[in-house]
């Protein structure tokens, strides 16, 4: 789903003054793939944020995707561990009472199983995944160190947003 909304946005941003220029088709897919990539790292670090992230940084409620259960990238990664700790999540998921109505203290706990689980670190490793793979297409485009700096401090940005 994150390739087909933010990377597709951000593919068709890096990519569309290098076409609106006249580059050739190596440049601008180049591009695009830096923005696609960029695009889900962005993805997976606005998952962590939505779990863990800062009220006052992020301006989401507290917990706000595990009240609501979105089965975010985190949450995806700890069902797929399998253990314990993933088939609690999967159970307290499931369970259809309560839904909205979660305490601070079960929001907590339930973070704690997706971390239990591998779910954020996954989602971190994968983050970081990503943002390498954007800059190594952002590698095989020629273009002058200051324009160069900017892509790559755009790239630094998403993955590195305050928690």
């Amino acid at each position: 789903m994150e390739g087909g909304k933010t990377g597709a946005l951000l593919a068709a941003s890096a990519a569309i003054g290098a076409v609106l220029a006249g580059a050739d088709d190596r440049i601008s897919d180049a591009l695009q793939r830096y923005g696609y990539h960029l695009g889900l790292a962005f993805q997976a670090v606005d998952d962590l944020l939505g779990i863990w992230g800062a009220t006052e940084v992020t301006g989401k409620p507290h917990w706000s995707d595990l009240q609501s259960r979105k089965k975010s990238l985190p949450v995806c990664a700890a069902l797929a561990e399998g253990g314990a700790a993933s088939r609690e999540l999967a159970a307290q998921l499931a369970d259809p009472t309560g839904r909205g109505e979660e305490s601070e203290q079960q929001l907590a706990a339930r973070a704690a199983l997706i971390e239990q689980a591998g779910g954020r670190a996954w989602t971190q490793e994968e983050a970081r995944r990503q943002y390498d793979t954007a800059l190594a297409a952002l590698g095989e485009v020629p273009m002058a160190d200051e324009v160069r700096e900017h892509f790559v401090a755009l790239a630094e940005f998403v993955v590195v947003r305050e928690r």
